[in-house]
Order: structure tokens, then C-alpha cells, then sequence
């Protein structure tokens, strides 16, 4: 299912206040003031609580400790390890085999760790506009073998990527996957993988790339900065509503 871009605007706070305190100033014009009022209120408090660090910290909680973020020789050996793009890949000049470094917290770096570990003898690579190519390019230069690698370069969408992926892994002979992508990003990613038919171990990088630069200081004084971090994490929680809503969850 494609996202348009004015659907990330649905999801920022901001977004949501507008039409709140527009709903409430209808209240009022209308004589029910003290309704109106109510609901005015209700925007303004509902900004700052997704402007509050702690209170975004909450949320990203909610998706992300739903599964366990381990070392890659923690998890089970499988038939492929997906990884779905839409991260910035570590750099590829830093150190790929360091399981503790910023490449275990990107998924093209953990999924090679996976690899590396033996954990699959394939790794199928999904992400359109190019991005799966150049996935494929940096793990080559760590040293996986092309024949390894798999491309499901015609996606848009964790929807499609989950539908494209799976075609290419029953051609395989493929069932089970563990499957590579943001902790905050996972829990779509595991349903629509799952609805394809696939049997899912999620294989999570080991942390958000969107933590909160507040997290350790000030955590209940609203943020200007949270409000961008509670957008992207609102978009996950909206995007899988939707996807279950429409049947591709």
C-alpha cells in the first residue's frame, strides 16, 4: 500500500492539534463554548505531551520492545535473511564485524553480521529506487559472495516489500526468514510478512535511530525536536492500523 507524502503530515502532532482546535473553535462559533474550550485544550495538551521526551520515549516502546534485540549469533539458522531497505547504511569504511558498533544498528550492517554468523546462506535484499543495488554493492565489498544475494529492487512500500519478497523466496523454495529492519519499523514489517504466508523471526537492529538526544536530561520538558521523533513513530502505529484495516497486515 503507497503512503502519499501528505500522509506523513497526518501523522505529526501538529497536524493533529490544527484539526482539534479547529473542531473546538466550530464548538464555539456554535454557542457551546465551554465544549469548545474543552476541545481546544485537549489539541494544546496533546502537542506537548508529543513535544515531552518521556512521553515519546513511551510510545517508541510500544513497537519496539515487542521483540528482543539480540546479538546475530543469538538467532537461529533460517533459510534467508531479508532485510528490508530504508535506513542510512553504515559507512563503508567502518568496522562491519563490530557487532557493538553504529553498522549493528543499520540493517544492511546487521544483516551482514547474520550472515557473517551463518545464520542463512542467502540474504534477499528489498528496497526500491535503487537502494537494494546499492545494499548489495557494500555487502560485496565486506566480502558476501554475489551468489548469495537475491534483489527485490520493484518496492515502494513495506506492503510490497512483503509481497515482492515472498514471491522471489517461494520460487526459492523458501519459508522461513529472518527478517532485518528497524525495531520501530518491525512490527509492520513481521504482519506483512506474515499475511504473504512467510514463517517470520524478526531480526532486529539493535537500536532506533531515532532516539531521543533529550533522553537523559530534561525528559518531561517539552521538545521542539520530539515532535519530529513522535511524528515518525506515530507514522508506524497509523501505517499498521491502516495496513490491518485494509487487509495487508
Amino acid at each position: 500500500m503507497y503512503f502519499p507524502p501528505f500522509f506523513y503530515g497526518y501523522s505529526h502532532p501538529i497536524t493533529h492539534a490544527v484539526v482539534i482546535c479547529l473542531i473546538g473553535l466550530i464548538f464555539v462559533l456554535t454557542r457551546h463554548r465551554r465544549i469548545g474550550l474543552g476541545i481546544v485544550t485537549l489539541g494544546a495538551l496533546w502537542v506537548t505531551f508529543c513535544a515531552m521526551p518521556v512521553f515519546v520515549d513511551h510510545l517508541q516502546r510500544g513497537l519496539e520492545d515487542q521483540y528482543a534485540i539480540k546479538p546475530a549469533s543469538a538467532y537461529p539458522n533460517e533459510g534467508a535473511i531479508v532485510v528490508l531497505g530504508g535506513d542510512i547504511p553504515p559507512h563503508e569504511n567502518s568496522d562491519w564485524n563490530d557487532d557493538t558498533n553504529i553498522t549493528a544498528a543499520t540493517r544492511a550492517g546487521f544483516g551482514y553480521l547474520l550472515f557473517k554468523a551463518q545464520r542463512a546462506p542467502l540474504v534477499l535484499l528489498s528496497a526500491g529506487h535503487g537502494g537494494a543495488q546499492d545494499m548489495a554493492r557494500m555487502l560485496e565489498q565486506q566480502g558476501v559472495p554475489s551468489t548469495a544475494l537475491l534483489i527485490e529492487d520493484r518496492s515502494k512500500t513495506t506492503y510490497e516489500n512483503a509481497l515482492y519478497s515472498a514471491a522471489i523466496l517461494r520460487h526459492q523454495g523458501i519459508q522461513r526468514i529472518l527478517l532485518v529492519t528497524s525495531a520501530l519499523h518491525m512490527p509492520r514489517a513481521v504482519a506483512s510478512f506474515r499475511k504473504q504466508g512467510m514463517d517470520v523471526v524478526p531480526a532486529p537492529a539493535f537500536s532506533s535511530q531515532l532516539n531521543s538526544p533529550f533522553r537523559d536530561n530534561h525528559r518531561w520538558r517539552p521538545q521542539r525536536a520530539e515532535l519530529w521523533r513522535c511524528s515518525h513513530i506515530l507514522h508506524e502505529y497509523l501505517g499498521l492500523w491502516i495496513y490491518k484495516l485494509r487487509g495487508l497486515a
